[in-house]
């Protein structure tokens, strides 16, 4: 991990300086996978204009106004990662290597992470308000017509935080699902072999996921946002890649 120095300003009145990141491996893992993090401290700037107004005489009058700005700032940590995949004929001709013990394993570290994280900076005077864990998931646990392979995700994110306790720490109702939170009830597959010609089968699952963890479901005051609430809740998901690209072609010959 690496304190890091930069600003990023998008449109908005919004900032984002990195405080800190770094690679967290995973502990039960054959393929080298881990957490790629970020600590970001985000500042957002809202004005707001007042105005009073008196009339000098009948006939005329002078107005006067200030301005003024209220900046609140959000405490962030994003992380993206590719869990533990399928394989076949490993780790013998014939056999089936599906990395269901080491994804739900991966994603229990993962939650821990974020959680730990956030008590260490509270240890040191600093709010973490919000993460998120996104990324390649590898994640089946919502076929229409069976379980699945995985447990459903946020059970297993519950097992990761239940009981966990102390300042920063999550409890199961914390972490969300962001897909769900706004079009729960809608497919969502991010590998559609139906849909996508370039994919050979007819595989469909939403293997890649956005978390969602909130420091603060109530929305209390936060000392580092200026008040108000703390929350940062998903509002809208939407597929991205979804069209064909002119020109290009590929074929996936084997799985």
């Amino acid at each position: 991990a690496g304190a890091g120095a930069g600003t990023c300003t998008s449109s908005g009145a919004v900032s984002a300086q990195l405080v800190s990141s770094g690679f967290e491996p995973y502990a039960d893992t054959i393929m080298g996978r881990g957490l790629l993090w970020v600590h970001a401290r985000l500042t957002s700037t809202t004005a707001s204009a007042s105005s009073s107004t008196t009339a000098s005489s009948a006939a005329s009058s002078s107005s006067s106004s200030s301005s003024s700005s209220a900046v609140r700032t959000k405490e962030v940590v994003f992380t993206t990662t590719h869990l533990e995949s399928f394989m076949r004929n490993y780790p013998s001709p014939g056999s089936t290597y599906d990395g269901v013990a080491e994804r739900s394993n991966q994603l229990r570290q993962a939650v821990r992470f974020c959680t730990d994280y956030a008590t260490e900076r509270a240890r040191h005077g600093t709010r973490i308000d919000a993460a998120f864990i996104t990324g390649d998931l590898n994640w089946d646990d919502e076929r229409k017509r069976s379980s699945g392979n995985d447990r459903r995700m946020l059970d297993v994110v519950a097992s990761a935080s239940s009981g966990s306790g102390g300042a920063g720490r999550s409890s199961t109702s914390d972490w969300t699902d962001a897909w769900l939170e706004c079009r729960r009830g809608e497919e969502g597959y991010t590998y559609d072999a139906k849909l996508n010609g370039m994919l050979r089968g007819n595989l469909r699952r939403r293997f890649d996921r956005c978390l969602v963890w909130n420091n603060d479901r109530e929305g209390s005051s936060s000392s580092n946002n200026g008040g108000g609430s703390s929350i940062l809740s998903p509002v809208r998901c939407d597929l991205i890649g979804t069209e064909v690209i002119p020109g290009v072609t590929y074929r996936k010959e084997k799985q």
